[in-house]
């Protein structure tokens, strides 16, 4: 495919191949590539929210008072994570903050990846293949082998004007 004859320096495809348009995608490597890519894109920008909530969070877990129940732990993680928190601390508040910021956040990129889906699986069903328009049955009974009968079954299954032939 064109995607793959490109040509990039040393270093230089890490960040062209961010620059591939969802038409080249769809084109040479058709849909399950595409949702493929979309889902990690979306884990991405997932991560991302995720590291932009720890750059408030953590400080704000290393800066409280020691709960009395770890106080007597050294660890570094145990500093800035929540169990440093006391247990009647104001601060669990930032926690709930962060996750209600995680979810709306992954509902809003959920809906626009369904958008997206949508709009693209439609391009690829509206496209002239004989695939988008015909059911392949295996294992049809010996009394159905027959252009005609096998037509008149599936007929019989849904309408006259559904099947065009078999």
């Amino acid at each position: 495919c064109e995607l793959a004859k490109r040509q990039y320096g040393f270093f230089d495809w890490f960040w062209k191949v961010f620059d591939v348009t969802d038409e080249e995608l769809f084109k040479d490597c058709g849909m399950d590539a595409m949702c493929f890519l979309r889902a990690l894109r979306m884990g991405r920008k997932l991560s991302l929210c995720g590291c932009f909530c720890a750059v408030w969070l953590i400080p704000l877990y290393a800066t409280a008072t020691e709960s009395e129940e770890t106080a007597y732990l050294d660890d570094l993680w145990n500093k800035i994570s929540v169990s440093n928190l006391p247990s009647s601390s104001k601060r669990f508040l930032a926690s709930v903050l962060a996750s209600y910021i995680i979810f709306f956040y992954t509902m809003y990129l959920l809906l626009h990846e369904f958008k997206w889906y949508t709009k693209w699986r439609h391009k690829l069903l509206a496209k002239p293949w004989s695939r988008n328009y015909a059911v392949h049955v295996s294992g049809i009974p010996e009394a159905f082998r027959s252009s005609f009968q096998l037509a008149e079954y599936f007929r019989q299954c849904s309408s006259k004007e559904a099947v065009i032939e078999a």
